[in-house]
């Protein structure tokens, strides 16, 4: 949950749901007197389901208290990390030399309005994600799911600079990975 500032730090892979600190990756400013400060903070690798959103608010956390608790003076986005995963064009307008997708990579973009009042230092921004969405060889379809079994498979057969054991998924008995799956979901 702690917030770090690396360009070496490791994706990490979240499976079902987490909470998560940022890896501030980039940090710049716009505005009269530098009024609002943006920040980009990697979250894991993608592509994963979302932000959590738990009665109808989404689990972005500032210091231990819910984004909605600063009102107007914080706003966000966050990317999924899809391969086809395009600049963040709201960045880009204040801010035109942000080019970078980080495709394949989740992350949040965040724009803290200043105010003495709200903000004294940058805050620590945590965020509950519904992580990554993982094969299904029961319905052969690629979505979300926090099933122990299929997050395991997943795993296995993930082919990833970042993590996964690269095992080929003809080496997988996806007969036993059903049977395990179904007995979780029970």
């Amino acid at each position: 949950l702690i917030n770090t500032c690396g360009s070496q730090v490791a994706l990490p892979l979240i499976y079902g749901r987490q909470r998560v600190g940022i890896n501030r990756v980039y940090i710049g400013t716009s505005g009269t007197d530098n009024k609002y400060l943006h920040m980009i903070g990697t979250l894991c690798e993608g592509p994963i389901q979302g932000v959590a959103t738990i009665d109808g608010v989404a689990q972005v956390y500032l210091n231990d208290k819910i984004y909605t608790s600063y009102g107007s003076y914080f706003t966000y986005q966050i990317f999924t990390g899809t391969p086809t995963q395009t600049v963040c064009t709201s960045l880009q307008t204040y801010i035109p030399s942000w080019t970078d997708p980080l495709k394949n990579t989740a992350y949040i973009y965040c724009v803290f309005e200043f105010n003495p009042d709200v903000f004294s230092s940058v805050p620590e921004v945590t965020v509950v994600l519904d992580g990554l969405k993982v094969y299904n060889p029961a319905t052969a379809v690629t979505a979300y799911s926090d099933n122990p079994a299929l997050c395991a498979r997943d795993f296995m057969t993930r082919r990833s600079c970042r993590g996964g054991m690269e095992i080929a998924a003809a080496r997988i008995d996806d007969t036993l990975v059903n049977s395990c799956a179904s007995y979780c979901t029970t």
